[in-house]
Formats: C-alpha cells, sequence, structure tokens
C-alpha cells in the first residue's frame, strides 16, 4: 500500500498476513483500533519481506504491533518514520521467537 500525494487512513487497521509487503507514505490516525498496523495472524506460516518506510502516525493506541508466536518473519525493515501522540508503544514487536534474525528498525537523522 503506497499513499501519495497526502494519503491518509484514520481508524483504519492495515492487517499484514503474508510476504512481500510494502506500507509507504501514508499517514494514519485513530484511537478506534488497537494498532494502526497488525503483524501476525493465528496461522503458522512464513512471512518475508515487509517494508514499511515513510509513515506517520499520531493520535493512536499503538503504531505497529506485532503478535508472532503463531508465524516466522524474515527480512522486516521499518525506516524513516514518525510517531508521535501514542496512549502505547510506537513498535511492539512481541513474541516472536520463530524469526531467524532481529528486524531493522531506522528513523531519520
Amino acid at each position: 500500500m503506497v499513499g501519495e500525494q497526502g494519503g491518509s487512513l484514520h481508524n483504519v487497521t492495515l492487517d499484514v498476513r503474508g510476504s512481500d509487503c510494502v506500507i509507504k507514505g501514508v499517514t494514519m490516525s485513530g484511537f478506534g483500533p488497537v494498532a494502526q498496523i497488525f503483524i501476525g495472524g493465528k496461522e503458522p506460516q512464513v512471512m518475508r519481506n515487509l517494508l514499511i518506510d515513510n509513515i506517520t502516525v499520531t493520535h493512536a493506541n499503538y503504531a505497529i504491533l506485532r503478535q508472532g508466536f503463531h508465524n516466522q518473519m524474515d527480512g522486516a525493515r521499518i525506516m524513516h518514520s514518525r510517531f508521535s501522540d501514542l496512549q502505547g508503544d510506537a513498535i511492539e514487536w512481541n513474541v516472536a521467537i520463530n524469526d531467524p534474525q532481529h528486524p531493522d528498525f531506522r528513523s531519520p537523522h
């Protein structure tokens, strides 16, 4: 999902449950959902190549929430993003015991 020319979502959760996902250039807000981006699912699977880049999340509960007990994430990158006025964590990466490596989190300098 690529937001162009000021794309924004309010009270919508993006539910990541597959491979080769890109979330880029979008502004997200809203206290309705627990998280703006949810990564996980309850079916055992391997998810590869997740890129979250240049997003802004504000006035929300959690920005990015990973619940990974049942699945495996290989190749996650979260880069150049901004988070403000959150009730919870900007990035909460939980129960990722099956992952081969830690994700790559980068912020702008």
